[in-house]
């Protein structure tokens, strides 16, 4: 997804831990090896089995939801740490949707198909974090997000859309003014107390989709990137019934703001001095 990329330009990557080595041998998860029976030795997938990277879809709900500007949906780069070297769904599942808050990283299963037990013991085993009942209770938590939220966590740098992008500042003005006078600033906050280990945990189970090599650290911190894109607020205006002489006038219409996790890279504490 697009969006991705403005993590770069802070020095931050949702993708990464990659070596020269490509092929990493990854012992199939327990939940799928009485599904996958129809695999050869050589591990060959049966014609039956969905690809995991085209049938799962992720998607981050920010506090409007689908209608959102920050909205977005994508599929995983890589599937062999939950559904085997196959990267194949098991057998009786079609399609799985992950929905995450675009704050809170609270996430949710969606698993549909005549049998989608296999699927879920695979995620929730591969990704363990605290799942949400269904993705309504994903997408209220997202909408109910306060600024709060983020002012938990220690405030390391924050900046403009144009100030770490290369971009002049007519060149900034022109980029508002298309996307309707719509601006973006960018925070990076340091997570790294006890009592963020959940939001933790729910940041590892959306990076082992996005990380080729992927471990479930025990002790470290994180650098997250956070987006808020706003609308400013329209000025107070006069409706044509007011302009009549009926007293009635538009309510103005309030400043939008969004927000999503764009980016983040972790820090192993184990492996820094005191």
């Amino acid at each position: 997804h697009p969006s991705w990329r403005l993590c770069a330009q802070a020095g931050l990557a949702l993708k990464g831990g990659c070596g020269e080595e490509k092929d990493v041998p990854v012992e199939e998860p327990a939940a799928l090896k009485s599904v996958h029976g129809g695999c050869d030795e050589e591990g060959d997938a049966t014609l039956e089995e969905p690809s995991a990277l085209t049938s799962v879809r992720i998607e981050l709900l920010t506090e409007k939801g689908e209608e959102g500007e920050l909205y977005c949906a994508f599929p995983p780069l890589y599937a062999h740490q939950v559904f085997g070297q196959n990267e194949t769904l098991p057998s009786g599942c079609d399609a799985v949707n992950i929905s995450y808050s675009a704050i809170s990283l609270l996430p949710s299963v969606t698993v549909s198909g005549p049998d989608t037990s296999a699927a879920e013991a695979c995620i929730r085993t591969g990704c363990p974090a605290d799942y949400a009942e269904s993705r309504d209770v994903v997408l209220s938590e997202a909408r109910n997000a306060t600024a709060t939220t983020l002012d938990a966590w220690k405030l390391v740098a924050s900046y403009g859309e144009g100030e770490l992008s290369g971009r002049s500042a007519l060149a900034v003005e022109a980029l508002q003014l298309r996307r309707g006078g719509r601006t973006s600033r960018f925070e990076v906050r340091l997570v790294d107390r006890e009592e963020d280990a959940g939001f933790l945990a729910r940041l590892q189970s959306l990076s082992t989709w996005l990380i080729e090599r992927h471990s479930n650290l025990a002790n470290f911190s994180a650098l997250c990137l956070w987006e808020t894109s706003s609308l400013p607020a329209a000025p107070s205006a006069t409706t044509k019934k007011a302009r009549l002489g009926n007293g009635a006038q538009a309510s103005s219409r309030g400043a939008q703001a969004e927000r999503r996790l764009v980016g983040f890279v972790t820090l192993c504490r184990d492996c820094l001095e005191e």
